[in-house]
């Protein structure tokens, strides 16, 4: 059986752990090594047992919507043949121009925290999803912690206000979700599934397989640009029986 590794990245800038730089290297190292990205739709039928995926087979995810995912990220992705998903905190995409990305001579912006010029517009959404490069999913509308801050009951409206502004700006409906702050309840799980969400990914690491929880998807943190260290981390999250054990040791690594 396989198990299918899914990477969780957030930003792509120069004075971030990953580097427009140490991105292209895991592009690069993933093309020579046979690795294949799928569409969120071919690997929920993996995940429902009604579809087959290949070994060498990954998921490549960014959470929050920050502007590098399309100055640095989109550019490599395209050259190298991969898609990738992004899951966007509406209340934080701006209303801009797209901003050149770095094959069109676009300069690599350094992250410099929560400001509104830190995330994506609608239009470089647009354009990531009309590529074919990107998939948007949702990421709620505030990125509220709510297992901590939050009732429950605010979780419809995030989630349904959330696609509607997603589907209104850029014509694509999502149907999948990244948790904030990477983890859930089986109450917000079927609150998601209630309001017409069909899988969700969190942030705690271990094994995909046709028995993973699709509202519990697994992701592991991208925390540096290093190969060898992807190398390792794509090896052991391939194997269902050593993922599952090592992301139960860990919360969030």
């Amino acid at each position: 059986m396989v198990s299918v590794p899914v990477l969780l990245y957030h930003c792509i800038a120069p004075n971030r752990e990953i580097t427009p730089a140490g991105f292209e290297r895991q592009l690069e190292y993933l093309s020579c090594n046979g690795y294949r990205t799928v569409p969120l739709q071919n690997f929920r039928k993996f995940l429902n047992g009604d579809m087959s995926l290949p070994a060498r087979t990954v998921l490549i995810t960014f959470d929050d919507g920050y502007a590098d995912n399309w100055i640095c990220a989109y550019p490599l992705l395209k050259r190298y043949g991969f898609t990738a998903s992004v899951f966007v905190t509406t209340g934080r995409v701006i209303n801009a121009p797209a901003r050149k990305t770095i094959s069109e001579g676009g300069q690599p912006p350094p992250f410099t925290g929560q400001h509104a010029g830190a995330f994506l517009s609608w239009e470089e959404l647009r354009r990531m999803a009309e590529s074919g490069v990107f998939e948007i999913g949702s990421h709620t509308r505030t990125h509220n912690d709510f297992n901590k801050h939050k009732s429950w009951p605010d979780m419809p409206a995030e989630l349904v206000d959330s696609a509607n502004e997603i589907f209104e700006k850029t014509g694509n409906r999502p149907d999948t979700l990244s948790w904030p702050w990477g983890y859930s309840t089986p109450e917000l799980a079927k609150c998601a599934l209630d309001v017409g969400y069909k899988m969700a990914f969190a942030a705690k690491p271990g094994s995909n397989t046709p028995r993973t929880d699709k509202f519990f998807v697994r992701r592991f943190t991208v925390r540096m640009g290093d190969v060898n260290w992807l190398a390792r981390r794509l090896w052991l999250y391939s194997h269902p029986l050593l993922a599952s054990a090592y992301g139960s040791m860990y919360r969030i690594v």
